[in-house]
């Protein structure tokens, strides 16, 4: 009688096949699972602050000017302001921040307690450049009076960032005066209050326009 030498290494063999195969399947297992990992976070919604109406470079940020949302941002997210991530003592918008615009972190800053912030009246159209988040200089033309001499125009501010523009319904033809809300060194603020006690005329002078 002849021994079968063969079952032995039938039997390795399998035993190897079916190691491979375990192994082969864990694999797999894991892949899936990372996959899956990989797509519920990148698809879980988080809640992000957007700003509710137009902020400008320069103006404070409270809680009232912001509403969360909630929304998909996936590797982004760490990019932008969460609920209940607003200082307790406000913000300062670092550039303009459009409504319905998610807040970027990196457009808020500290408030600056250098800077303040003024409403202006000036009379007349305003130059096309003076729009919101737009740098000026506030000129002021004192009134003219009899035996006074110097009544040149003279800079009140020399970098004013316009934050609103609120034009008179009475403005016709150019016409009547616009309130425009500034924000100026604090160090202005007593200058551009007395020009306007002393009834000065207001005029606003873009320092820079766009490239054509």
């Amino acid at each position: 009688m002849f021994e079968d030498v063969t079952k032995p290494a039938s039997r390795g063999f399998m035993r190897a096949l079916s190691a491979r195969t375990m192994i082969g399947l864990v694999l797999v297992a894991l892949s899936v699972v990372g996959v899956l990992a990989v797509l519920h976070f990148g698809h879980q919604n988080i809640r992000v602050y957007r700003a509710t109406a137009p902020l400008t470079a320069g103006e404070a940020v409270d809680a009232s000017m912001l509403e969360a949302v909630e929304v998909q941002l996936g590797q982004v997210s760490g990019s932008y302001l969460r609920e209940g991530e607003l200082p307790s003592e406000g913000a300062v918008a670092t550039r303009t921040i459009g409504a319905g615009e998610l807040v970027p972190r990196e457009a808020l800053g500290a408030p600056d307690t250098d800077r303040a912030t003024v409403i202006v009246s000036v009379e007349g159209s305003l130059p096309a450049a003076a729009v919101a988040g737009a740098t000026v200089e506030l000129w002021a033309s004192p009134k003219a009076t009899t035996g006074k001499k110097d009544v040149s125009p003279r800079v009140l501010v020399e970098d004013a960032t316009v934050i609103r523009v609120t034009q008179d319904e009475s403005m016709i033809a150019g016409l009547g005066k616009q309130e425009v809300e500034l924000r100026v060194p604090r160090a202005t603020v007593a200058a551009v209050l007395e020009a306007q006690g002393q009834d000065a005329r207001l005029s606003l002078v873009p320092l820079y326009t766009g490239v054509n």
